[in-house]
This record gives structure tokens, sequence and C-alpha cells, in this order.
């Protein structure tokens, strides 16, 4: 726990000094150094995160020959097909799906002048990449697409960025239809909030999903909703904190964007988080959609392509900024104390094994 709060206090520190240097040398290198360090210490780990041996059966299941010929995620087998006619390894591949996770992050904050993009990401996703490591690659090149779908407005552009995500993980293929059907849904934003007003009432209080769930029994998917599966079960939300915190968020994330982004996406907006609301109710009900919720996440760095910490002309902006990095670190620090994602002691090549309490 300690070494990820070391790093998440250097990581900040590079940002204060990347955000109110005078000097563009020492702004430019204070951002860098974040992504440097963000970069190595997922490049260089061993046996981190929940999956590290999962993907590592599944490079040798590539490197046998023994993958289905079926394998829809054609970037990732390419990549290990390349470090294995190369004889780098599955280190190799680890290294290079940490670059294209966080790379994409930092030409953003580079190009924004805002390194708080590199601090949010580090905070919202930094451990779930450690395990979630294809779908994490894909939501990276996501929030790449994104800007420029959103925020420079070159639509094609972003949803190549988009479609080449999805060629990591089959799953952010939703976040691709969602934001290619926005541009012909015309959502207002009092519409919006009345959809997800009324989501809430049929998932959470109707349960109706839970009620129709053997409609996705014939699937490959349909072992997960076997009522003996643990992944068919409601989350567990007795205190409700976590769940409450997320939703604060949520709300503070969707009203700057809807009050700063260019009018013309407001739609594009309010269609990506009434999906988001959506699926955020709906893995409440099922444990295992947790996964497709965390397809929209490149909705967490959307309020940071419009506002910046030294933007002080807005007070408003300030303080919801404030509050957006309060709320993400408070999660931060819970999901390092439960450990859930495998993340702690952190080990690497150059330590055997470092413990932390």
């Amino acid at each position: 726990m300690i070494f990820y709060l070391s790093i998440f206090i250097i990581c900040l520190l590079f940002s204060l000094v990347s955000e109110y240097s005078i000097s563009k040398e020492l702004k430019y290198i204070s951002n860098l150094y974040i992504f440097l360090v963000i970069f190595f210490i997922s490049a260089f780990r061993i046996n981190v995160g929940t999956d590290y041996f999962g993907h590592y059966l599944l490079y040798e299941y590539i490197e046998k020959g023994q993958l289905s010929v079926e394998y829809k995620e054609p970037l990732f087998l390419l990549l290990c097909l390349f470090a294995q006619k190369t004889y780098l390894g599955y280190f190799f591949v680890i290294g290079a799906m940490s670059f294209i996770t966080f790379y994409p992050i930092y030409f953003i904050s580079k190009k924004e002048s805002s390194p708080l993009i590199q601090i949010i990401y580090f905070l919202s996703f930094y451990l779930y990449s450690q395990c979630l490591m294809r779908q994490y690659t894909s939501i990276s090149l996501g929030v790449l697409g994104t800007y420029y779908f959103l925020k420079e407005g070159r639509e094609k552009l972003g949803l190549f960025w988009i479609a080449l995500g999805a060629m990591f993980h089959l799953s952010f293929w939703a976040y691709f239809i969602v934001l290619l059907f926005s541009k012909y849904i015309k959502l207002n934003t009092f519409f919006t909030i009345v959809l997800i007003l009324i989501s809430y009432i049929v998932v959470i209080k109707m349960n109706i999903f839970g009620k129709v769930g053997n409609i996705f029994g014939f699937t490959e998917y349909g072992r997960y909703l076997e009522s003996t599966n643990k992944n068919n079960q409601a989350t567990e939300i007795g205190s409700g904190l976590g769940v409450l915190l997320r939703y604060i968020q949520y709300i503070i994330m969707y009203y700057i964007c809807i009050k700063y982004i260019n009018p013309k996406k407001v739609f594009n907006v309010n269609m990506l988080f009434f999906v988001l609301f959506l699926t955020d109710f709906t893995s409440l009900v099922f444990n295992i959609l947790v996964r497709l919720r965390f397809v929209y996440s490149p909705l967490y760095i959307l309020p940071f392509y419009f506002t910046k910490f030294s933007k002080k002309n807005d007070s408003i902006v300030c303080i919801n900024n404030y509050i957006l990095v309060s709320l993400v670190f408070i999660l931060f620090l819970f999901f390092i104390q439960k450990d859930v994602w495998g993340n702690v002691p952190y080990q690497s090549l150059f330590f055997t094994e470092m413990k932390y309490n």
C-alpha cells in the first residue's frame, strides 16, 4: 500500500510542477516523468494483478497453437505472436501493453497541457489495468478516440482508435456502437436524466434483468447466470459508501461535460452517460457485468479535456475538480486496502518482493 501511495505522491508533485511552472521545458519534463514512472512500474512488474498468470497461460496457448481459431481479439494475438517469433517473451508483451495503455493518456495530457489527466487515470484505473490488462489497453485507446471524437470533432479518427481498442478486447465494441449511435439519437439533457431515473427503478427496484436473465443461457456466457455461480449474485452494497461515492463522481462528471463541451456534442455525452448509468445499475444485479461497466471508463477522463485546476476564472470548475480528485483518491485507497485486484505487494524485475503494510 505504501508503495502505491509513494508513486501517487511522486506523480502529484510532478503534476504540480508541470501545472504551475513558468518554464515550458520544466512543464514538459515533469509531465513526461509522470508517464515514465507509471509506465515503468507497470511494464516491469512480475505476478502483480489477479490475471497476470491467466494472461501468461493465454500467451502459452498461442505459442503452442492451442488457441481457438475463433479468437476475436487479433491485436493481442498478433502482439503475442510477434514476441514469440522474435524471442522477446512474455515480459515484452507486458511492457508493450503497458506502453499502449499509458502513452495515449500522456499524449492527451501533453496536448492539453494538463498533467491532471495522468493523475486521474492513475488513481482511477491503474489498479484495474494490472489485472484486466487487455480490457484497459482497449479503454486507453478509447480515451484517445473519445478525445478526438468529442473534443476535437474528428469523429472518424475517434472511431478508428476505439475500433482499434476493441481489437484488444471484444467487449469494447459496445462502447464503439454507443458512441456511433449517439450521432443519430438526439437525447436532450432533461430526457437523459428522466431515462436514468427510470433505469434505476426498472433495474434496481424491479430487478427486470434478474427476471429475464435466462435469455442469455444459450450463449458462451450462460454459465455465469447459473444459480450456483458466484457471478450471478447481487453486488453487496450494504454500507453503500463505495456506490454512493461513485454516483457522486458520475454526477459531477456529467455536469462538467454538459456545461463545458461544444453544444453540438451534448447529445453524444447524454447518450454515453445514460448507458454508463444503465450498465452500472445492471452490474449491481449481476457481478459479472461490472466488466461491462468498465467499458465506459473513458468518460472518467472526459471532464478533464475541458477543465484545469489552473483555470482561475471559474471557481465552480476548480471546486468540482477538487471534489472529483478527492473521490477517486478515496476509492483508490479503498481498493489498495482491500487488494481486490491482486496488486499488493508490488513485485518487479528489479525487486524479488516488496512488502508494505
